[in-house]
């Protein structure tokens, strides 16, 4: 994963704002599932299947947006869905740069329509680098609908909670050593997410120290989707036709279907 427990950041987080447009495709009957696939996903929070999301991408230099359009793009060629890019403020999902902080925060699926102003929020303090990439490309994963693969029903991590928890402080003083269980390392409900056997190689998971991790293999930072990670994005939004990448500026929209 891409965000490290220290400094650690939640997930999600509420920020006041505009209402986004509706949905431009009603739901189709789809299937979305392939538990031969590997992934964490939150299966009433995926958006409908072959709509366009608009990405609104807010208080960015041009760089910043290229950057994280190039980062958004490693999921978008693998999806249903149509990714259109906006500079107004109204878009589905609502990215907005933060140039004071690493790493970063984002809404699952479809909350970042229920949620105000940015739905999603990264970090370019450190500049334009392979972290920062990763951070991009990880939270759009949980905007996707994707959950933490640490925190997959089947991981058999031995995590050192004092540990994730005093790192956790350093972040968030007042964040408590039960919410560190319960949002960071806890596993999730098995009848809450979609799954399919647990990935170390998921860019959905976060970086473990072997201190973390009780003596335990380390978890280094993934700042790429893993093949995994892209069969089971293909499987929650399955489509055949697989470009190598967006079209510049414009998001990726796929071919017209007879």
């Amino acid at each position: 994963m891409n965000i490290s427990p220290s400094p650690w950041t939640p997930t999600t987080y509420p920020i006041p704002g505009s209402n986004p447009a509706p949905l431009d495709t009603p739901q189709i009957d789809t299937p979305v599932l392939n538990r031969k696939k590997r992934g964490v996903a939150d299966k009433n929070l995926l958006w409908p299947q072959h709509s366009t999301i608009k990405v609104s991408l807010l208080g960015m230099t041009e760089e910043q947006k290229n950057f994280t359009k190039k980062h958004i793009c490693k999921w978008a060629p693998h999806i249903n869905l149509c990714i259109q890019f906006t500079d107004r403020p109204d878009g589905h999902i609502r990215i907005k740069a933060d140039n004071n902080i690493i790493g970063g925060y984002s809404d699952i699926g479809k909350d970042s329509v229920n949620d105000e102003e940015a739905s999603m929020v990264v970090g370019f303090r450190d500049g334009l680098n392979a972290f920062a990439g990763g951070t991009v490309t990880h939270e759009f994963g949980h905007a996707l609908g994707l959950k933490h693969e640490h925190q997959h029903p089947d991981t058999n991590l031995d995590f050192n909670a004092k540990l994730i928890h005093e790192r956790a402080v350093k972040s968030i003083p007042d964040v408590t050593l039960e919410e560190v269980k319960a949002s960071v390392i806890g596993k999730l409900p098995r009848d809450s997410v979609i799954t399919s056997p647990y990935d170390r190689n998921s860019i959905m998971h976060y970086k473990f120290s072997k201190e973390e991790l009780n003596g335990g293999e380390p978890v280094p930072e993934i700042n790429d989707p893993s093949k995994e990670d892209i069969k089971f994005i293909n499987s929650l939004y399955p489509k055949a036709y697989c470009p190598p990448r967006c079209r510049p500026g414009f998001g990726y929209f796929p071919p017209p279907t007879a």
